[in-house]
C-alpha cells in the first residue's frame, strides 16, 4: 500500500481524517497523518482516542511564517475546516451583538486562512481540502471567497467550491458545507462527488455499549 502523508489543521474530533482515510483505502492506499492541529481540549481529548501518537500543535497561529519549514512536515494532502463562527449566521449575529468584529477582520479566527495559506505556499502539498460553513459563499455578497480563491489559485488549480449536504451522503444529520479543493498539479480533471442520498438514522451506527 502506498503511503499518503497529511496533516489536520482545526481537526475538531477527527473527521475530515476518517473521511480521507476511507476515501484512500478506496484506492489501495492508507493516510500517515504527520501533524494535527487542534485548540479546544475536549476534543483533543476524543482525536486522542480516536488517533493515538498523532504529534499536535495546539495553535496553529503560533507557528510563525518563518517557522513553517521547520515546524511544519511535509505532506501530500493538507486538512483544514478552519473556524466557520465568523462566517456563519449565528456566529455573525452574536459578533454583531456584542459589537465584536467579524470575518477577516476577526483578529482570534477570521484571519485564520492566511496560516493555511501560508503553509501551503511554503510547503506545496500537491492537495488541499477546506471546509466551512455555506453561508462562506455568500458573506459580503460573496466577496470573501472571491478573495480566498484569488489568493489560492496563484498556486492551485482551484475549481469552483461546491456546498454539500451531508444528509445527502448518508449521514443522520442535515449539515451544509462549504469545500474548496486545490491541486498542485493544474492538469487535474476534479468533480464533486454526487449524492448517495442513502437514508441513516442514528439507532444505525449507536453502540449499545460505548467504551468509556
Amino acid at each position: 500500500m502506498k503511503k499518503i502523508t497529511s496533516i489536520d489543521l482545526f481537526a475538531g474530533v477527527g473527521g475530515m481524517r476518517i473521511s480521507l482515510e476511507r476515501a484512500l483505502k478506496k484506492f489501495g492506499h492508507i493516510d500517515d497523518c504527520k501533524l494535527y492541529s487542534e485548540i479546544n481540549s475536549y476534543s483533543r481529548q476524543t482525536y486522542n482516542a480516536n488517533f493515538a501518537e498523532t504529534p499536535l500543535i495546539d495553535d496553529i497561529k503560533s507557528v510563525k511564517k518563518d517557522e513553517i519549514s521547520s515546524k511544519i512536515p511535509d505532506h501530500d494532502v493538507l486538512l483544514a475546516g478552519f473556524p466557520c463562527q465568523p462566517f456563519s449566521r449565528a456566529g455573525i449575529s452574536n459578533r454583531k451583538f456584542l459589537k465584536r468584529a467579524h470575518g477577516f477582520e476577526d483578529k482570534d479566527q477570521g484571519n485564520l486562512f492566511f496560516n493555511i495559506l501560508d503553509i501551503l505556499k511554503i510547503k506545496k502539498p500537491k492537495a488541499f481540502i477546506l471546509e466551512n460553513v455555506q453561508n462562506l459563499k455568500t458573506y459580503k455578497n460573496g466577496s470573501v471567497l472571491e478573495e480566498m480563491l484569488k489568493q489560492l489559485r496563484k498556486y492551485y488549480y482551484v475549481p469552483e467550491p461546491e456546498v454539500l449536504d451531508a444528509q445527502e451522503f448518508g449521514l443522520a444529520q442535515r449539515r451544509k458545507r462549504i469545500f474548496i479543493v486545490g491541486f498542485l498539479n493544474f492538469n487535474v480533471n476534479f468533480v464533486y462527488p454526487k449524492p448517495t442520498n442513502k437514508q441513516t438514522f442514528v439507532k444505525d451506527f449507536l453502540d449499545k455499549y460505548p467504551p468509556k
